[in-house]
C-alpha cells in the first residue's frame, strides 16, 4: 500500500511540474508553514563523476539501484515543487528554444519540445526524509539550484511504476551551472 501511495504522490508531482505558465510558483496565503530543512552536506562543490543521461538511465535503471544523473533543470515555467524538496531533470541532449537561436525568456520550459520527448527525457530528483517522503522545503531554497542549471544527482532510484517513471532519491547534488 506504502509503494502505491508513493507511486501517486510521484505522479501527481509530475504533473504538477508538467509545461504551464499557470500560477508564480509562490505559496499561497492559506498553504502550511513548512519547517524541514535540507541537509547540509546535500550541495557538493567536487564534480560527481561517472553521470549517466536520463535517458540512458530510464532505459535499465531499477528500484534501489545506486545511480549517478546529470540533466538540466526544467521542463516546465517552475520546475521546482513548492514546498517540497523535488525538481524536473531533463536529459542534457533535449534541444530547448534556446538551443535552436530563439530568444526565449524560459527556456528551461522546453515549450518547444514535443510533450513525448519530454515524457521519454525527464525525471524526478527528490531529497527525501527518514519516512521516505520528500522533505518540506522547497529544493530551491536558498537559490543554490536555479531553474536551466546542469545538475549531477548521486542517489537511490525510487518506484518505477512504468518505464515513464524515474524518480532519483538524491544523496549528493553538485551544480554545474547554466546550460551553455
Amino acid at each position: 500500500m506504502t509503494t502505491i501511495r508513493f507511486t501517486l504522490f510521484t505522479l501527481v508531482c509530475l504533473v504538477l511540474v508538467g509545461c504551464s505558465d499557470a500560477g508564480n510558483g509562490k505559496p499561497s496565503a492559506n498553504a502550511p508553514a513548512f519547517t524541514d530543512s535540507l541537509p547540509a552536506d546535500i550541495f557538493v562543490s567536487s564534480k560527481i563523476d561517472g553521470a549517466k543521461s536520463v535517458t540512458e538511465l530510464k532505459k535499465d535503471a531499477k528500484e534501489g539501484d545506486e545511480v549517478i544523473i546529470r540533466g538540466v533543470v526544467g521542463g516546465a515555467v517552475d520546475p521546482f515543487v513548492a514546498n517540497r524538496a523535488m525538481v524536473s531533470l531533463i536529459d542534457y541532449t533535449v534541444v530547448s528554444c534556446k538551443d535552436n537561436g530563439e530568444s526565449c525568456p524560459t527556456p528551461w520550459d522546453y515549450c518547444c519540445t514535443p510533450q513525448e520527448e519530454l515524457t521519454q527525457a525527464r525525471a524526478t530528483i527528490q531529497v527525501t526524509g527518514s519516512d521516505g517522503f520528500p522533505l518540506k522545503v522547497g529544493l530551491s531554497a536558498g537559490q543554490k539550484i536555479k531553474p536551466y542549471d546542469v545538475i549531477i544527482v548521486r542517489g537511490k532510484v525510487g518506484p518505477r511504476p512504468s518505464a515513464e517513471v524515474l524518480v532519483v532519491n538524491a544523496e549528493a547534488i553538485h551544480v554545474e551551472g547554466a546550460k551553455n
